[in-house]
C-alpha cells in the first residue's frame, strides 16, 4: 500500500509543478483593458496595473510630438511592500508589432506619478505614447522579464444573414400581377369588337335611307 501513496503523491506533484510552469505564458498572452495584472516590484514588493482608456489623446504636453499621441490611464495598486510604478516599462505596439515607448520624462498634472507607493496606497494618471507609424492596437508592459499585455476585447460578428434571408420571400409577391393584367386585355378586345359591329351596321342604316330618299323623286317624274 506505502508504494502506491508514494506514486500517487508523486503524480499530484508532478501536475501541481506543470500548472506552475503554465502561469507565466498565461500572464503574456494579454489581458483586455480594464483587468488589473499584478508583478514582481523590483524591491520585493508587488504592484498591480489596471490599463484603461487606451485611445488618441487632444492633450497638450511639453514635449516634440512628431506623430499622433496616444494616451492611457494607468492605475498602480500596491499589493506587497512599498511598490515604484515603473512608467519607462509601458509602450504601445501596433498589430504589426511596431512598438512606441511611453514619455516617462514628460510631466503634466494628469501624468501618473513614479513616486514609490505606501502599503496598500494607489497612484492613477496617464502614461503617453508618440505613435509616429502604424496606430497602436495595445498596451505592453515589460520589465525585469515579466510581460503584461492589455488589448482590446475582440467584437461579435454582425448577424445580418438572418435577415437577408426573411426578405427573400417577400420579393416573390410581384410575380402575381402579370397574370392579372393578361386576364384585363380580352375585356377591353371584346367591348372594342362589339362597338365595332353596333357602328358598322348603324353605318349600313344610313346608306339605306340615303337610297330610298333618291328613288322616291323618280317615282314622282315618271
Amino acid at each position: 500500500m506505502e508504494p502506491r501513496n508514494v506514486a500517487g503523491v508523486v503524480a499530484g506533484a508532478a501536475v501541481f509543478f506543470g500548472f506552475g510552469a503554465l502561469a507565466p505564458t498565461a500572464a503574456a498572452d494579454g489581458q483586455v483593458f480594464g483587468l488589473q495584472q499584478t508583478v514582481a516590484d523590483a524591491g520585493g514588493g508587488e504592484i498591480g496595473y489596471t490599463v484603461t482608456k487606451f485611445l488618441p489623446s487632444g492633450d497638450a504636453i511639453p514635449f516634440p510630438v512628431s506623430g499622433q499621441l496616444y494616451e492611457v490611464t494607468v492605475r498602480a495598486d500596491a499589493l506587497n511592500g512599498m511598490p515604484t510604478p515603473a512608467i519607462p516599462a509601458f509602450s504601445a505596439q501596433s498589430e504589426s508589432g511596431q512598438s512606441y515607448p511611453a514619455l516617462a520624462g514628460v510631466w503634466t498634472p494628469q501624468t501618473l506619478s513614479g513616486a514609490t507607493l505606501l502599503p496598500g496606497g494607489h497612484s492613477t494618471g496617464k502614461v503617453y505614447f508618440d505613435a509616429v507609424g502604424e496606430a497602436p492596437t495595445s498596451v505592453v508592459y515589460n520589465n525585469a522579464g515579466n510581460t503584461l499585455t492589455w488589448t482590446e476585447a475582440p467584437t461579435a460578428p454582425a448577424e445580418e444573414e438572418p435577415a437577408a434571408e426573411e426578405e427573400a420571400p417577400a420579393e416573390e409577391a410581384p410575380a402575381d400581377e402579370p397574370p392579372a393584367s393578361g386576364e384585363e386585355a380580352p375585356a377591353e378586345s371584346e367591348g372594342s369588337e362589339i362597338g365595332g359591329e353596333e357602328g358598322g351596321t348603324e353605318g349600313g342604316g344610313g346608306n339605306l335611307d340615303s337610297g330610298g330618299g333618291s328613288g322616291a323623286p323618280s317615282g314622282d317624274t315618271g
